[in-house]
């Protein structure tokens, strides 16, 4: 919550559903949807943004008078935007929750602990576990998926995984297929029933997003299927910036994991200690993942277009191989000072990081924050003029959207003017 308080607004990734889940809400004729109006580069699925529509309509009666307070005390957010973001938030944190219980079945108390701690300290997960991206909604079903792993539920993993893959997030699929062959090879499934987890999941997710998405787009449509064509087949994605083969492992990798990074040798160090209180099959799952998430960055990395939230379903993985690092150096008999003194400052550090970042995240929506401060200046206005405000493509691309209109004014997003 501490994050949606503070950095309240939506940004351009996030514009989609952000508008969507506010039309769903507010709109009965789907002619009238921003989309209509305005669709964007590439079409995107209604299916995440018609869930939390659905439960922000459920609980808005009764939670809605406690977002009024929190929308004061996010310097006048709206409450609606502040719901919405908590419903969002609500449903990444069970994702999170279901693959923590799964830990600490399968690696144990501490371990779970660590990957809790782990998490906490760190800034990206946190940040974007509210935020409507298309990215998010993958993860909160990856969350599930990794929880079933952990849980030797492997074939519902991968029907799960193929499921997001087609709806919501195409390169999925660059993390499926490593983690597949990984999973057979350790024998963990095999040929036949992979093929027909993989097979019925997509078709399932296609028909699914196909029923849904056509409704809204009034077309015939398989949105991811579209973004695929667009983002990979035809490579266009790199109108939009190209970085550097190692980006990902120089920059984002560092960045999204902070103090994580540096325990996973110590995860490494363990997998291989005969001694180690990690069993046998325990061993083969982690490495498993380790390497399917390692693997899944290196294809990614291929990809000349980059961004941080592009590996964001490899991070739970490298954070869980980091807590068992962190395990092994504290919870074993008489860890020492050294071991206690060096793992408390990498997060105390990790959290000093974590918490500049928020601060200046929270400066980067200077269009909500202009369009907020113009209301103020209209409110104080003694005048009965009709007013119409238009914003520029700035200004959207940084915090505007529908939620932040008001009646009594006349909004206009019209380029050209």
């Amino acid at each position: 919550m501490l994050h949606f308080m503070i950095c309240p607004y939506t940004k351009v990734e996030e514009s989609f559903n952000t508008q969507a889940v506010f039309d769903i809400l507010k709109k009965s004729n789907t002619q009238d949807f921003d989309h209509m109006f305005f669709p964007g580069v590439v079409p995107r699925t209604f299916i995440g943004a018609s869930v939390v529509a659905t439960l922000v309509q459920i609980v808005k009666p009764i939670l809605l008078p406690i977002f009024q307070i929190f929308s004061i005390m996010s310097s006048d957010a709206p409450s609606d935007l502040l719901l919405t973001r908590f419903i969002l938030g609500c449903l990444s944190f069970s994702g999170y929750q279901y693959f923590k219980t799964g830990i600490k079945s399968k690696f144990g108390l501490s371990t779970a602990l660590c990957f809790n701690i782990i998490n906490l300290v760190q800034f990206h997960l946190l940040f974007y576990m509210s935020r409507p991206l298309p990215n998010t909604f993958a993860l909160v079903l990856i969350y599930f998926a990794f929880g079933f792993w952990v849980r030797d539920k492997v074939k519902s993993m991968f029907f799960l995984l193929g499921f997001t893959a087609v709806i919501f997030r195409s390169d999925v699929f660059v993390l499926t297929a490593p983690l597949a062959i990984l999973c057979l090879i350790t024998f963990q499934v095999n040929l036949f029933s992979g093929i027909l987890m993989g097979l019925s999941s997509i078709i399932c997710g296609i028909t699914f997003s196909i029923c849904v998405d056509s409704f809204f787009w009034n077309r015939f449509i398989w949105p991811e299927g579209e973004v695929f064509l667009y983002n990979t087949i035809e490579n266009k994605s790199i109108n939009w910036g190209a970085m550097p083969y190692h980006w990902y492992f120089t920059s984002a990798l560092p960045r999204s994991l902070l103090c994580a990074i540096l325990f996973i040798p110590f995860s490494i160090n363990a997998l291989k200690t005969s001694v180690s209180n990690i069993k046998k099959n325990k061993k083969i799952l982690l490495l498993t993942m380790f390497l399917g998430a390692l693997t899944f960055v290196v294809l990614y990395s291929f990809l000349p277009h980059k961004e941080l939230r592009f590996i964001f379903f490899s991070l739970p993985i490298f954070n869980l191989v980091g807590a068992v690092g962190l395990s092994s150096l504290l919870c074993v008999h008489n860890p020492g000072f050294i071991r206690i003194g060096f793992s408390t400052i990498l997060l105390i550090g990790s959290l000093l990081a974590s918490s500049l970042l928020l601060h200046v995240s929270s400066l980067n929506y200077f269009g909500a924050s202009s369009l907020t401060k113009l209301h103020n200046y209209l409110d104080n206005r003694n005048s009965t003029t009709t007013v119409l405000i238009h914003m520029d493509a700035h200004a959207t691309m940084n915090g505007v959207s529908q939620y932040l209109y008001r009646d009594e004014y006349s909004y206009s997003k019209l380029e050209l003017l």
